[in-house]
């Protein structure tokens, strides 16, 4: 018996002579081609979804999938799944038999067309691990002056996660500048995530002798990209597939019950865990979250990278599907920025004319991912990009490998001109509140004194007596605190209640922010009564 394409729906034939039938008619690729022992043959298939309950029952079956806002569902499954969603009832498309396969018959279909090598490396057009981090090398060689090539930390089997600083002074990091960062393939079978941000590398270093635009950027932005996040996965894919479309996503880390692998961008520490949808607990899932947040190595040094340098802007690029994400991702629930993250990426896609929404909207349910990460974080104006069409899929053909890069570039490059602003550091120590009295500290961690507000919210946005209606503690001639900071970057602030805070108030929320032209940090913790504050969090506005 045999599963087989027909008119978009899948049938099931019996006649054992029906591959050959199959072959000369459509050209499929069919079961028979040999693939790694390990690793089941992936098919493409598509499922209309048009309920919760339908995509509850799906979720049971497959977890190698992607949403289309259509409500299609691109599923990723061997034969085995895919009888079992025959047999659960859902009307299945074949899109494409062996897809793996398909890849590299379609690679290989262009360069016979062509007469000649296409793309920029050897595995279907696309570099192997070693030529990627040859071209690092070259870049940084060639363009010394503006492109320093480092290390942030190790993958699982010891390979270097290589950052690119493009920088007029890229051998260090500037604090005053705002940080860019720019990353691909976090999964691994997404080749041309990497190979986009290797292009932007060399046409940036390339052009910024004769271009003012981008020597007035490059001058101007402590600008990070790292290519690939995923070294060990994208090596695998070489090793299983060394004519191209392997289709391994996750890392290489050895789990528990003796599978491999975790999903990087399911790794991240917001809304890491059970309590959301959008990763998995099962260790041989695709969408594995890990053991526990940061868990890998891989994720594990680009916090750490990220806590030194900032990111006011940041892309996370992946494939495929045309989208310009931005957070949420774990909940339907907007951010507090969803205009001006929406405003921004209206400029970031009028020349590409990618489709912009949160990641909910666009994508479904993902916790424990970068954006949600950088964002929650460091309020970083952060967005997932999803490269190339749905045809172009995780191999596109070699000869869209510059295309995609050249659809691309004004986005990027329009992302690397809004104005970004690194405002002070703001933290809130040794304050303390009680019914009585109220200390404040407040350090700033500038280079010169600012000017530092401070207010007072009452729990559940209370009415406060003495400002009616309003939610600002009643001090006198304060409802805002106002003061420099020394040269130590500290203020403080130690003032007597006017009155007892009213009954049923446990304690207040602190807010303490610097307000310039634009744009503005605060900081906000929750302050128990009596008790010092313990929470503290951080957020950066661009303007």
């Amino acid at each position: 018996m045999m599963i087989f394409l027909f008119n978009g729906r899948i049938k099931m034939i019996k006649n054992k002579h029906c591959c050959l039938l199959v072959f000369l008619l459509f050209g499929i690729p069919l079961l028979a081609i040999a693939a790694p022992s390990d690793l089941p043959i992936k098919h493409w298939l598509q499922v209309q979804i048009n309920n919760p309950q339908q995509w509850q029952q799906l979720s049971q079956l497959v977890d190698d999938v992607r949403r289309q806002p259509s409500g299609l569902v691109d599923i990723y499954a061997d034969t085995t799944t895919q009888q079992a969603l025959l047999n659960a009832g859902f009307d299945v498309q074949l899109k494409i038999q062996n897809l793996s396969h398909y890849y590299q018959q379609r690679a290989s279909s262009a360069q016979r067309r062509s007469n000649m090598p296409l793309g920029v490396g050897s595995m279907a057009g696309f570099r192997t691990i070693e030529e990627l981090d040859a071209e690092i090398s070259r870049l940084a060689a060639s363009y010394p002056h503006l492109i320093h090539a480092f290390i942030a930390g190790y993958s699982h089997e010891g390979r270097p996660l290589w950052v690119l600083r493009l920088s007029d002074n890229p051998q260090q990091y500037e604090a005053e500048e705002p940080t860019v960062w720019m990353d691909g393939l976090h999964h691994a079978r997404e080749v041309i995530t990497g190979e986009i941000l290797l292009q932007l590398a060399d046409y940036l270093a390339a052009a910024y002798a004769q271009d003012s635009q981008i020597q007035d950027l490059l001058n101007n932005r402590n600008l990070l990209l790292m290519p690939c996040v995923n070294p060990d996965g994208y090596a695998y894919n070489q090793q299983i597939a060394p004519q191209g479309g392997g289709l391994w996503r996750k890392n290489r880390s050895t789990n528990a019950d003796g599978s491999f692998g975790v999903d990087l961008n399911r790794n991240y520490a917001t809304a890491w865990g059970d309590a959301w949808a959008g990763s998995s607990g099962n260790p041989q899932s695709t969408q594995y979250r890990g053991e526990m947040a940061f868990s890998e190595p891989e994720t594990a040094a680009l916090a750490q990278l990220w806590s030194q340098q900032h990111p006011q802007l940041a892309l996370s690029l992946h494939s495929y599907g045309e989208y310009w994400m931005f957070p949420w991702g774990f909940q339907p629930t907007p951010i507090v920025d969803d205009i001006w993250f929406r405003e921004q990426a209206a400029l970031m896609t009028q020349d590409n004319h990618y489709r912009v929404d949160s990641a909910w909207n666009l994508f479904g349910s993902s916790n424990g991912a970068t954006d949600d990460y950088l964002y929650d974080t460091y309020g970083t104006l952060v967005y997932t990009v999803e490269v190339g069409t749905q045809a172009d899929g995780f191999w596109p053909e070699p000869e869209r490998i510059l295309p995609l890069f050249q659809q691309l570039l004004p986005g990027l490059l329009t992302a690397l001109e809004i104005p970004l602003y690194v405002p002070p550091i703001l933290s809130v120590q040794g304050s303390s509140i009680t019914a009585e009295a109220l200390n404040i500290q407040v350090n700033t961690h500038a280079n010169t004194p600012v000017t530092v507000y401070c207010a007072l919210q009452a729990e559940n946005h209370l009415s406060i007596p003495g400002i009616l209606g309003q939610v600002y503690l009643s001090l006198p001639a304060h409802p805002l605190l106002q003061g420099m900071s020394d040269e130590n970057g500290q203020i403080s602030w130690l003032l007597n209640m006017p009155e007892p805070l009213p009954s049923g108030i446990s304690g207040v929320a602190l807010q303490a922010f610097v307000e310039t032209a634009s744009p503005r940090l605060s900081c906000t913790q929750w302050l128990q009564l009596g008790e010092a504050a313990l929470k503290l969090t951080t957020r950066a506005y661009c303007p």
